[in-house]
């Protein structure tokens, strides 16, 4: 997974850091909303978790947040905060936040809300793949079907020698439009089949 993690103390960021590279080798690290914002808009590899304070300078957690919704509206995120206020939770409510928690952290507890987040995501791309796979399998049965109906339609109203329309594409197109018919009798070609063979026959028939 590549995760944000967003926090204004230097000695929680520095231990939390350390916690979750034991986990996950993909780490991207912010000193406050602003840095964390510009970092998950500039970035080149789409983030599977933000995990950041929310009281913090410049840029609080939840204005970053609500921001970040603004561009990717299914990132999971976590949030924590030394003020249990209804309001701060009430807000990460309607800004769908994954999981709360409240400083100073319990480090059991905290382990255990990465994994349950984290064991969501990765259920979330297994889905994903199994999606996009079944979609590409009926893409190519869809095409696989059209053309055998295709070769179906060509072998059904054509002559399998001279690939020429056959009796059924007449029926099918000629007595549906007005048109005249001219009717061409080869004479004496069994004689060509007697002396060259019916391979040369066949030849000149094409």
């Amino acid at each position: 997974l590549h995760i944000l993690y967003v926090e204004d103390n230097d000695h929680t960021r520095k231990e939390i850091s350390e916690q979750l590279s034991i986990f996950f080798p993909h780490i991207t690290v912010a000193c406050d909303g602003e840095e964390g914002l510009e970092k998950f808009k500039n970035s080149d590899q789409k983030f599977d978790l933000i995990i950041s304070d929310i009281k913090m300078p410049k840029m609080d957690g939840l204005e970053m947040i609500q921001q970040i919704r603004e561009v990717d509206s299914s990132v999971k995120v976590l949030m924590f905060s030394a003020y249990d206020t209804a309001e701060y939770m009430r807000k990460s409510l309607n800004l769908s936040v994954d999981g709360y928690l409240l400083k100073p952290l319990d480090h059991q507890q905290f382990l255990t809300e990465i994994a349950r987040v984290s064991g969501y995501i990765k259920l979330e791309k297994e889905n994903a793949s199994y999606q996009a796979g079944l979609e590409q399998m009926v893409e190519q049965q869809v095409k696989t079907i059209q053309e055998a109906y295709r070769r179906l339609e060509e072998t059904h109203y054509h002559d399998t020698l001279t690939q020429l329309p056959n009796q059924f594409a007449l029926q099918r197109d000629f007595f549906e439009t007005e048109g005249s018919l001219l009717l061409l009798d080869i004479k004496n070609f069994k004689a060509i089949n007697q002396i060259y063979g019916s391979g040369i026959g066949n030849e000149l028939l094409q």
